[in-house]
Formats: structure tokens, sequence, C-alpha cells
């Protein structure tokens, strides 16, 4: 049988209008919180980040070896001069990446986007 109570707050944060009184194992009384609509979602669904658009490279080297969805941002590609500006920064990667790993540059045989 349930039984009104007043508002309470909930341990999750949400505001609990009701508590119900039921029979667990045995035990009558035992109170425990009635979780009605409250109107609010326990979880929320992650938005994505405007504004961070970023085209994804696989991108081959002379040596045959591949480095697969290198990221460039899609605000440099678009214009006259196609896909280069994408070599252009991987090549400023690959040079950062080379001097931490003391190790040469591997020279980019062709660029392709990744879909």
């Amino acid at each position: 049988m349930p039984v009104q109570f007043p508002r309470c707050r909930h341990p999750a944060g949400r505001v609990v209008s009701r508590l119900t009184v039921s029979a667990v194992a045995g035990m009558a009384g035992a109170f425990q919180p009635s979780i009605f609509s409250t109107g609010v979602s326990m979880s929320r669904l992650k938005q994505k980040a405007s504004g961070s658009a970023v085209t994804l490279f696989d991108v081959y080297y002379e040596d045959g070896s591949r480095s697969s969805n290198r990221k460039v941002s899609s605000a440099l590609l678009g214009g006259l001069d196609g896909d280069e500006p994408a070599r252009q920064v991987i090549e400023e990667q690959d040079q950062v990446i080379a001097a931490k790993a003391s190790r040469s540059v591997a020279v980019i045989k062709k660029l392709i986007r990744s879909n």
C-alpha cells in the first residue's frame, strides 16, 4: 500500500515526490525510494563539438610504410590547391615526431583521403 510522504532529495540529486512502503524479505514497513518520471534523463547524449572538423588521410611513404587516419583541419582544405596543404601539415607533423624519436623523416609517396 503506497503512503504519501513530503518531497525529498534522492541521492542521485533528483527530486522524489513519493516513497513506497513494501514488504521486503519479510520486513514489513521497509522504505524504498520509488523512482517516478521526474522529467530528468539518467543519461545524456554526447554532443559533437562544433568547429573542430577534421579530414582523415592515409599516408604512404617511399620506404613502403603506411600511416592511417592522420588528422588535418578541414579549414585548410578545399581551395584551389586541393589536398596539397594536407601534405604540408603532415610533413610538419612528421618532422616533429622524427625529432622526438631521434630518427630520420620519411618521405611521403602519396596521400589518400580515408573513408
